[in-house]
Parts: C-alpha cells; structure tokens; sequence
C-alpha cells in the first residue's frame, strides 16, 4: 500500500472509475454472472514489485505490485491517497463537516484558511499582511471581506449595477420595455402613465353648433323648422347640432309638441335637434338670471325662484342646466352652489350682454363655488340667421347622436369659441380628457392642442389658470396653426385647471375644466 503514494493523479482517477465500474457490475440485481478472473487483462509487467501506470499496472489487475484496492466500509479511509473521502465513503471517513459546526475536520477539507470559525484564525493573521496560506475567508482583516458576487444569490448590498450575476441586467428607463422591476410611476416612459381614478379617457369627435336659440313662439323670428334647416342646410359650414331654447312662460303644449315634431324631422346621423326651454329667475320682483333648460324628456313649467330652478332640475332625469349670459339680468345670488343640483348644472354661456372679462369671472365664481360646468358659445338668435355667425359651442362625443351630446354636456367636455373654425383639446397626462375629475395629488401634465380649419389662422398665448381666475403659467405658440403646448404640475391640494388660448386675429377659445381631487 505504502507504494502508491507517488502514484500519479491521473492513475488515481484511473483506479477510482475501476472502482466504480467494478463496484456496478459485482452483485446488485444484474442477472450476468462476474467477469472471470482469468479472463482479466493482466500486464506483463505485474509481479515486478513495481506499480507501472505506464504499463497499465492498477489494484484491480496487478494487486502483487499495486496492493489491494480499497473498499469502502473496511473501517480504513484512504483519504491520504484521494480514493476515499468524507463525500464518497462516509462509512470510513465520516460524515462531512459543515464550516461553522464547530468541528474543525480534516477530512472533509477545514483548515485554518477556509473555516477560521472551525479551525481557528490562522498563524499571522492581523498582522496587516494578507500572506499565502490566508484568504479573505479566513483573515479578513488582512484580505478584506470576500465579494459574494457570483454566489448566485443577491445579497443584501448588491446591485444590478454592483453584481450583474446575481442581480441581473438593470433595467433602462426609456428603453421601450416595462421590465419586472420597473412600473408606471417609476418609469412612465415604458410602462405609461398611471391612471388616476376619474380619468375620462377615448377615443372622441370635434362637433359644433348651438345650445340657445329662439323662434317666434316666444320673442324670436321664424318657426322651428326654418331654424332646424337652416342650421343643418343654409349655412355654411353647417351645424352639427342645435337646440331651440324659446322663453317658457311663451311656450304652449301644442306649440313644445310642434318643436318636437321638427326636431325629429331633421334630426339625422349628421345632424342633431332638440328643443328646451329658457327660464327668467327671480329673487322677489328681480330678475337674477336667465337659465336654459336642456335635453327635458317630459313638458313642466320650473319654479321661477332658487332654490326652486334647482330643485326642478333634480326632479327631470334627463334635464341639463346652462346658465345663460352673463352678468345679465343677473349673476344667481353671485352662483351661490346647490348641491341638489350639482349634477346637473353643466354649462356657463360666454355670449350675449356684457364684457368677455365679466363672463371669465362669472365662470371662475361659478367653479370656485362648487359648480362642475365648462363654457359654450351660443348665438341666443332672436332674428334668425341659426349657425350664421362665427359663434359656437364645441363639443367632443364618440359619435353624433342626442344622447352623445347630452353624455359630452354632462361630462364637461365642451368648449366656447367665436372663431367657429378652431377647436381646443386639453387632456391630464396624455389621455384623461378635460371634464376629468382625477383622484390623487403629485405631478402631472397638462397638454392643450389647438388647431384651426384656416391655415393662416394662428394662435398666440395659452394661458392655464387656476382657482380665483389665477394665472399659473402662460405658452407661446407664437402663431402656429395646430400648436401644442404643455404644462408641468405638482397638485398638492384640491383643484382645477381651464385653458385659454387667443388667436392673432384676437379671437379666442375656453376649455372646460380638469379637476384634482383627493
């Protein structure tokens, strides 16, 4: 046995697949019977007293000069010659030890280099000099801590900038794909924007036309069907919509039923009719406003008075509310807010008496006290002439039917002009369009685009106001025709935005409203 200790490694390996395969093919289940003896290849050169890995002398051919091969369970480990281990024949070596059990074993490859917690620091450590027979495992004061990177796991201190093997590749914001590790408040750029609660989003149609006008049943000229047509056929472009709005306190039931008779002949898929009505309001013997009522589905005469104009409105399931013109004959007790009729009241008028900064206050005062309405533009016809001026009152729908202009009315997506050539779209972080009311606080985006069916015709400012009529920031567009611009918000509290934006020919467009809330 002794001879074998300079035996080449190689040989040993030799020996150690012999082992295995001679191990394999001895009992078991096989049913071949053992190779014979004497049928066993045996080198020449066996029997003179030297083991010859060159001439394929091993334990298993020539045990005269190789001595017998070892086998596991004879109580002997042969650790010394490497055929025997902790791993490969524990019933002679041993179970292995584990560094850390407190067992500093020899046999399963401890030492003072690789276990220091098992075998001890060894001799010079902390001297300052990290020598040869130290590592960072077992003299860390003089090797420093061992990098973990590349144990397969990422611990506590690794990055994927750090250890890419552990941690894998990090992830790119902006490289076109939302990774596992990224979402759309870390990176909007790949995975888009959040979507707050209350973002209306679509996929929406510019129409225009009007939402007060009158005929002679009450104090205007001409008679429902001559308004329908020539809103719809005579001018140029036409309408896409248009509701008649006679006085109430003029309208008989035979004539409301005549007006409906009209509007269902010219109601089409590219034209909508509907006939409302106009209400004085009164505080006592004054007149304190002009009110519109919208979309009614039965006939009723409202209270004259607040609170009974609301009220009204909250008892009509289809009834939309727009206050008309103004400041004139009255502001509604300075808009005063109702909330039984907080769902209703939809729309402010920028047309008719007064200045155009007399209506921008009546419509911030409007908002700032509770009201959810956004603006339009009407031509209040008293002679005739429906669709004929520059005026109107733009509204996005998914298609053009009555109820897609209510369900726009309704959800504040409108907007006022008197350039009936230009439209206005503002949206919150790409897709929740004006008439949002967006839940959450944080940053966020306001983009307006405005465009013009007349080339020439371009825009100036945009300016984005706030609550109290409060300018927050002013974009050039310098006169382009379309132009988009946009506007970085941090919203910290409760609040709205409207855009306005003027043309160089001093025409001038108003947005319906975005709201944050909480």
């Amino acid at each position: 046995m002794a001879r074998i200790r300079n035996f080449p490694v190689a040989a040993l390996l030799g020996v150690v697949a012999l082992v295995v395969s001679v191990a394999s093919t001895s009992g078991g289940c096989s049913s071949s019977a053992p190779e014979a003896a004497s049928d066993r290849y045996i080198p020449a050169t066996c029997g003179d007293g030297v083991c010859s890995h060159d001439d394929d002398e091993v334990c298993e051919n020539c045990p005269a000069d190789c001595g017998e091969c070892p086998v596991c369970g004879n109580g002997t480990c042969e650790l010394e010659t490497g055929l025997e281990s902790c791993e490969s024949c524990a019933e002679d070596c041993g179970a292995c030890s584990v560094c850390g059990d407190g067992m500093c074993a020899a046999t399963s490859g401890e030492n003072c280099t690789n276990c220091a917690d098992d075998c001890g620091v060894c001799e010079g450590c902390g001297d300052g000099t990290c020598s040869e027979t130290e590592t960072c495992e077992s003299c860390s004061a003089d090797c420093g801590a061992c990098d973990s990177c590349g144990n397969g796991t990422c611990d506590a201190g690794e990055t994927c900038d750090s250890c890419e093997d552990d941690c894998g590749v990090c992830a790119t914001c902006g490289d076109g794909t939302c990774d596992a590790d990224e979402d759309c408040k870390s990176c909007a750029k790949d995975c888009g924007t959040c979507q707050r609660k209350g973002c209306v989003q679509g996929d929406f149609k510019f129409y225009y036309g009007g939402l007060h006008a009158h005929t002679h049943i009450s104090d205007g000229q001409g008679t429902p069907l001559q308004a329908f047509k020539h809103a719809s056929q005579v001018t140029k472009p036409p309408f896409d919509f248009l509701w008649l709005s006679d006085h109430r306190n003029g309208i008989t039931p035979a004539e409301w039923a005549g007006c409906k008779a009209a509007a269902n002949k010219y109601n089409s898929e590219t034209f909508v009719a509907g006939c409302g009505w106009e209400k004085t309001v009164f505080e006592g013997a004054k007149g304190i406003g002009h009110f519109n009522t919208l979309f009614p589905d039965k006939f009723f005469n409202p209270k004259a008075n607040i609170p009974g104009i609301y009220q009204s409105m909250a008892d009509c399931k289809q009834c939309v509310g727009q206050f008309n013109h103004p400041p004139w004959p009255g502001t509604f007790k300075n808009y005063a807010f109702y909330p039984v009729a907080e769902d209703k009241v939809r729309l402010m008028e920028f047309n008719g008496h007064g200045s155009f900064p007399d209506k921008l206050k009546a419509y911030f005062t409007a908002l700032d006290h509770g009201w959810l309405v956004s603006p339009s533009w009407n031509e209040d016809n008293h002679h005739g002439g429906w669709g004929d001026t520059s005026n109107a009152t733009l509204l996005w729908a998914a298609k053009l039917t009555r109820g897609t202009v209510r369900s726009a009315v309704l959800a504040n997506r409108t907007a006022a002009t008197n350039d009936d050539t230009s439209r206005i779209e503002m949206v919150a972080d790409g897709v929740c369009w004006m008439g949002s009311k967006l839940h959450g606080f944080g940053d966020s985006k306001i983009t307006v685009t405005l465009t013009d069916k007349q080339a020439k015709d371009g825009f100036g400012p945009v300016k984005l106001y706030g609550p109290g009529q409060k300018l927050l920031a002013t974009k050039k567009c310098a006169g382009k025709n379309p132009c988009t611009v946009s506007f970085p918000l941090n919203v910290t509290k409760k609040t709205y935005v409207v855009a306005i934006a003027n043309q160089q020919d001093g025409d001038v467009i108003i947005s319906g409203p975005i709201w944050f809330e909480k």
